[in-house]
């Protein structure tokens, strides 16, 4: 069985700005919607199903008045890849690396 490729991106946004937000992220992923879905605070993941962020720590979907939905973009067509290379053998899931917050 030949082992799945995946791809190092790099994601980014400027959708949301400011203090307390991410503006983009190191990630693993097999393609760039995989990447996409990623949000650089990995408690969370977008749902293609829901057409929102899932929160996997509380295990529900995050409302948009939540204050999380200020951290990133609630749209991720808004969140721009950019395919960076092949990522070594030993990733063998979705990640993320390393991610830019601007605390405040």
């Amino acid at each position: 069985m030949a082992l799945q490729q995946f791809n190092i991106y790099r994601i980014s946004q400027d959708d949301v700005s400011g203090w307390d937000t991410y503006d983009e992220a190191i990630v693993i992923a097999q393609n760039e919607l995989e990447a996409r879905c990623l949000h650089p605070d990995i408690n969370y993941i977008y749902s293609t199903k829901e057409n929102a962020w899932f929160n996997l720590s509380k295990n529900k979907i995050v409302k948009e008045d939540d204050r999380f939905s200020t951290s990133w973009t609630n749209d991720i067509n808004k969140v721009k890849v950019e395919f960076i290379g092949i990522a070594a053998p030993k990733f063998t899931k979705n990640e993320i690396i390393v991610s830019s917050y601007h605390a405040g």
